[in-house]
């Protein structure tokens, strides 16, 4: 009883800290909004949109393999494996890292006239290479974190510090005498990724550090086991191919029209998206248990807990859903007057994001249960068709085509994905049973 009460307790717990971490998110995007104006958001969406795409190009997929093998590894107890594992990853973080920031500082102005709204644009990409840098450093500790049983831990620093500490820094900066205020932020959320970082590191290593002293472990090296660069290749090119498919609306604005407009959109795409940071509290519950139900051969459990994440991700998100539908000029309007031009933008993307969070967490199920080559193909599928759409869309309508190809694709994904999650699931459970019997 007081195990199952421990567990409610998490739970809530956990979804306490995401609720919260949202409401500082939304207060970061209307800080953004106001403080920076149009364009200040423009520069805001572009700086991020870069550098969330560029974290993951940089981690070749060793946060989302670290999911599910150190889960394992933490069931087994083996903490000093989980260390090797870290150590040679933090490595590899910080090598790529800097072939990215080299490559960026070189030809940032080159890119950024082609995708990022002019060569004036370049200092953007070029901060953005540093901040993936950091961030993969801070996002790879907490899904460490994670999967060692300290979600609590993970969500505190992930969801609530860090957009706690962007609003105050902003609030802060628009009171200060510093002229480039956008640029400076871009300055400010490097260090507080870099100190969140140090903070979350220093966590594991206390975390391990513990296990360690409980339980006695072999010295054996099992870094050829653990980082095995075959396998992590449908999770880094799934990673990135997810990623841009989500960023992508960001990524095409500036490419159809000005950076004032970009900014506009950018508030109304931020507001949708956050079923997206709802699924990523789900994801740092399920998906340990996604990986350690498949390895004890616990089918049934997967699929019940498949369907969980979808009815927790619709009751989150169908009040809001109504609410953009309803009223989406006000909602808008909150971030200023000039925002509201957005609201037809926020219908046609939230129609998309309302299918996406009714599929539940398909994607990462798929990576759990050894089928990501199965995810990258349909990631590759739908990824080509959304560029095809947004370029043709994005032509003939500009950001409202835009929009369209967004909320199109993201539908397309998730319902194929559930499609074949549901037919996988069936199969092994009927296996299970028939080898049961």
């Amino acid at each position: 009883m007081k195990k199952i009460i421990g567990k409610s307790m998490g739970f809530v717990y956990s979804f306490s800290i995401r609720l919260l971490g949202l409401f500082f998110q939304f207060a970061l995007s209307i800080a953004v909004a106001r403080l920076l104006g149009t364009a200040g958001a423009g520069i805001y969406s572009i700086y991020t949109s870069w550098f969330n795409l560029l974290s993951n190009a940089v981690s070749f997929g060793l946060p989302q393999y670290a999911i599910r093998h150190i889960s394992i590894l933490h069931a087994e107890k083996k903490p000093r494996q989980i260390k090797e594992f870290i150590i040679y990853s933090l490595k590899f973080f910080l090598f790529s890292g800097l072939i990215s920031i080299i490559v960026f500082y070189t030809f940032g102005n080159e890119l950024a006239q082609i995708a990022a709204g002019g060569a004036a644009n370049g200092y953007i990409l070029k901060l953005s290479a540093v901040a993936a840098t950091v961030f993969i450093i801070l996002k790879f500790f907490s899904e460490i974190l994670k999967s060692i049983n300290k979600l609590n831990i993970a969500m505190l620093i992930e969801s609530l510090l860090l957009p706690f500490f962007l609003v105050v820094s902003l609030y802060l900066l628009n009171n200060s005498s510093i002229s480039d205020k956008p640029q400076a932020f871009l300055n400010i959320h490097i260090g507080i990724l870099l100190i969140l970082s140090c903070i979350s590191w220093l966590l594991c290593k206390h975390e391990l550090h513990s296990l360690e002293e409980n339980k006695s472990t072999t010295t054996s090296s099992v870094v050829p086991e653990s980082v095995n660069f075959k396998k992590l290749v449908p999770f880094w090119l799934s990673s990135i191919l997810g990623m841009w498919f989500l960023s992508m609306p960001l990524l095409f604005a500036p490419v159809f029209s000005d950076i004032h407009d970009t900014g506009i959109f950018s508030s109304a795409y931020r507001l949708i998206t956050v079923i997206v940071n709802v699924m990523m509290v789900l994801s740092g519950i399920y998906g340990p248990r996604f990986a350690r139900n498949y390895n004890n051969n616990n089918y049934a459990l997967l699929y019940e807990d498949l369907k969980k994440t979808a009815y927790i991700s619709m009751g989150m998100f169908l009040p809001l859903f109504l609410i953009f539908m309803i009223f989406p000029s006000e909602i808008l309007g909150i971030f200023g007057a000039d925002f509201r031009a957005g609201a037809h933008w926020l219908q046609i993307m939230a129609a998309g994001q309302l299918i996406y969070s009714a599929t539940g967490l398909v994607g990462l199920l798929l990576n759990m249960i050894h089928k990501e080559k199965l995810e990258l193909m349909l990631m590759v599928l739908s990824s080509v068709l959304m560029v095809i759409m947004m370029l043709i869309l994005g032509y003939l309508y500009s950001i409202t085509g835009i929009a369209i190809a967004f909320a199109v694709g993201l539908a397309f994904k998730n319902l194929v994905s559930l499609f074949f999650a549901h037919s996988i699931l069936k199969k092994l459970i009927a296996t299970h049973i028939n080898h049961s019997a």
